[in-house]
Parts: C-alpha cells; structure tokens; sequence
C-alpha cells in the first residue's frame, strides 16, 4: 500500500502514513454500514461519529499502523458476513477475502479472526446451512488465498515477535513456581498447586482484565506514548455511562445479533492478553468498533428512556467537546514537545546534516541505541536501492532475521570514543552520552523539548 502510495506522491512522510489514514476514514464509513446490518439505521450515524472522534482510532490512524489497516478488514469482514446471511450470499465470497487481508495485515489477526469465524459459525450455522454452497466456495477460496502466507507462518521470522513477547516464555514465571514450590520442601501438594501451567492461567487472566482497566480505557490510555497522549483515556470520559447503559439495553433488549456485538469485543483481547506488555491499544485496535457501537446504542436508549433528553443530549455534547478541546490541544501543542524521542526526532535533521558534509569522510559511524537508525539514512537520503544492495553489510541472526551493519561508508554500531576517536577521517554520530560533556560537536539535532538528539563528532 505504501508502494503505490509513493509511487504517486513520492518519499515522504505523508506518503508513508497515507495508507493508514486512508483506511481509517474507510473505518468511519464501513461502521455506519456494518451497524446497519447489526442494530439498524438510528444506531449506525452515531457509531461512525464515535469511531471518527475517538482518540483510540485518531492516534493509532495518523501514523503508518498496519494494525489500523487490519481494523478496517475486520469490521469489512463481519458486514459483508451479515449482508451474506441476510439474502445476499454472494457477499459471504468477500467477507473471506477481506478476512484474508487482515492475517496478511497484521499479527493480531491470525489468532483473532479464526475465533471469530468460530463464532460466527456456533451463532449462525443455521442460516450457513441455508447457503452451503457459498460456504464450500467460500472455504476452498479462504485456503487459497492463505497458501502463499502459510510458509512464512511456520518460518521462524514469523514466530520470532512472538517468542519475544508472549507470558508463555516469561522465564520468571516458572523460576517464582519453582521458588513457591521449594518453600513447600517440594510435596505433592504443592507441585499442584504452585504448578507453572496455574500462574500462566493466572498472568494470561491478569492481562486480559488489564485491556478493560477503568485507567486504560478512560484515564490515561497505552503506556506507550506512542499509542496514547498519557493524558487521557482510549475512550471518553463521558462515554462510561452510555457504554455500561449499552450493555444493559442490549443484553435485556435481546437486541439481533447483540451476541454476536459482545463476543468480538471478549474474543478482540485474548491475542493482547498473551503478550507481556499490557493493556497495549495497538494489539487489541481490532475490538474496534465494537465500544462505539454499544455506546451509540446506550445512548439511544438512554435518550428513549429520559424526560430531559435535550437536557442530556445538551450535557453530553457539551463534556464531549470540552474533552475533545483538551485532547486536540494537548495533541497540537504539548505531546509532541514531551514525546518527540519516541518519535525519533531529530533523526531527519542530523540524517540531512550528514548527508551535506559526507564527502569530508571515509567512514561514517551511526549509534545504533535508538533502533535501527538505517532506514532513516536509506529514506531521507532517497539512496539508490542498487548501490545499497550491491554495498550494504548483513547478518542473519539466530532466527533468520537480517541485521543491517552498514552500506557504502556507513556503519551502525555502539560507539566507543576512546577506541573510535583513533579513526581517520570518520565522523561519530550518537547520543550526547556517547561523548564526554567538553566534546563539541561539529553539529546537533534536537528534539522538540531542546534536548539533545544526535552529536556529530568528527575524528583528527
């Protein structure tokens, strides 16, 4: 996506995140469709303008989030399900398709969506029986459209995010099993009941609670600032009523397909609540839009069950727009100042810095502790791909994966300037600690705040 995205627009910023943004408006509006088909027409207006202000889908949206894509293949997947069972079986053909799209997408996927076709053959297999030969089709389509992924699925790249991040390879869980079970002198009763397999039940039970915290949903979101300002919730604040009163109303209205509603918000966190780092926006983006929905749905009844509706209606617009004012002002003028590190500023500025003074050096080493800095110099330096490929240095690490060492006169690395100081004609670049205090740089980058990004130290 971001190939043709460039291809039009060129390499840029904006090019890279196009995709991303694109899909999420397609979100707004695939959501009034979808909610159509689940509650009806009143409710659908309201979910779309729920999802199009929520801070959830404006943060993860905006930057180049391949979650934010498989978010829109999601919600696609299970409105076109419910247009196929409704009469238009043709469309069932499709929701495979755009389930497909969204395990190409992203990580999340491929543990959820599984779940959810599960559940949405438990919850409708009469009427899949109804059109048994759209679902013969359907399936034998799926499977082929998975054939080119499956390799990979099974390769160790694919398995290595996982084995990075999943509570099942937390070592620390079993040492405090074995330690638990020594204090008991190691008894029967003791292996079973301080046995690992307990605590991994127990630390996967934390971590999914943990993706319906009150704090992450409603008080300072993701602890990771990139997927949330730190000062406000995933949600509103003012939606916590009508998301309890969504809850309510649905499961004593019976409304149709309110199960269906409640078992994609439950089954969305499983594929979250197996990693370490918890309650995590990103991992979990797929349960959108299911909160919009069922507090668009609170709200209706709320208002069909109050004497003062216009007074409610008045209220809730006006907390609504006065936490929508401190979000976009908090966004526009103090989050990037305090955050801009975990942004990599100051990378662009020193990447272009460099590549103006690069012909005074033979080597060029770049710190490698915020990240992969490579990519940066490959992107903002628009460096030709045949000259990279034909000069750049790799490693396969112990899974298979490439680490990219240095391409041209380009080397990335940790910098050790008592031994790199020694060097002829080579310029430093890293952290200000890299260097000692009285070390001037020849030029800097900054972040937002003023701070320090990058020194560039040139050698004698």
């Amino acid at each position: 996506m971001a190939a043709f995205s460039i291809k039009f627009f060129g390499v840029s910023e904006w090019a890279v995140r196009l995709p991303s943004a694109l899909f999420g408006v397609l979100t707004v509006l695939i959501t009034y469709f979808l909610v159509k088909e689940l509650l009806g027409k009143k409710y659908a207006l309201l979910s779309s303008f729920l999802l199009a202000v929520s801070p959830w889908h404006i943060q993860l949206s905006r930057a180049a989030f391949e979650a934010n894509v498989a978010t829109f293949f999601t919600a696609a997947c299970v409105w076109l399900f419910l247009k196929a069972i409704n009469g238009k079986p043709r469309f069932l053909l499709l929701s495979v398709v755009s389930a497909v799209f969204s395990i190409y997408t992203f990580n999340t996927p491929r543990v959820f969506v599984p779940l959810l076709f599960v559940c949405l053959t438990f919850l409708y297999k009469q009427k899949l029986w109804q059109i048994k030969r759209q679902v013969a089709y359907s399936i034998i389509l799926g499977f082929i459209l998975m054939l080119p992924l499956l390799p990979h699925l099974m390769s160790n790249q694919a398995k290595l995010r996982y084995q990075e991040v999943n509570i099942f390879s937390d070592s620390s869980i079993v040492k405090e099993a074995n330690a638990r079970q020594e204090e008991d002198s190691n008894n029967l009763l003791s292996k079973l009941l301080h046995n690992r397999r307990w605590y991994y039940v127990g630390a996967f039970a934390k971590h999914y609670l943990d993706e319906f915290s009150g704090r992450f949903l409603f008080i300072r979101g993701d602890q990771n600032s990139k997927f949330s300002l730190q000062t406000c919730g995933e949600l509103w604040i003012i939606e916590l009523p009508f998301l309890l009163g969504g809850f309510y109303f649905l499961i004593k209205n019976k409304e149709r397909h309110w199960k269906l509603l409640l078992l994609w918000m439950f089954i969305a966190s499983i594929p979250a609540a197996t990693a370490r780092e918890t309650p995590h926006a990103l991992r979990s983006e797929v349960i959108l839009p299911t909160f919009q929905i069922i507090i668009a749905y609170g709200f209706v009844n709320f208002l069909q069950n109050q004497k003062f509706k216009n007074l409610l209606i008045i209220f809730t617009a006006l907390f609504l727009l006065i936490e929508g004012f401190y979000f976009y002002h908090d966004y526009r003028y103090h989050y990037l100042s305090t955050y801009s590190q975990d942004w990599n500023e100051g990378t662009k500025q020193i990447v272009n810095d460099i590549k103006n003074n690069e012909n005074k050096y033979d080597r060029i080493i770049v710190s490698t502790k915020y990240g992969r800095p490579y990519i940066f110099f490959l992107f903002y330096r628009q460096y030709p791909l045949e000259r990279y490929l034909s000069t750049r240095k790799y490693r396969q690490n112990f899974v298979g994966v490439y680490e990219i060492d240095g391409f041209d006169k380009y080397e990335f690395r940790d910098i050790d300037y008592n031994e790199d100081r020694k060097l002829k004609k080579t310029l430093l670049v890293g952290l200000p600690e890299d260097f000692s205090s009285e070390q001037k740089a020849i030029f800097s980058s900054y972040f937002y705040d003023g701070r320090i990004a990058f020194k560039a130290v040139e050698t004698q």
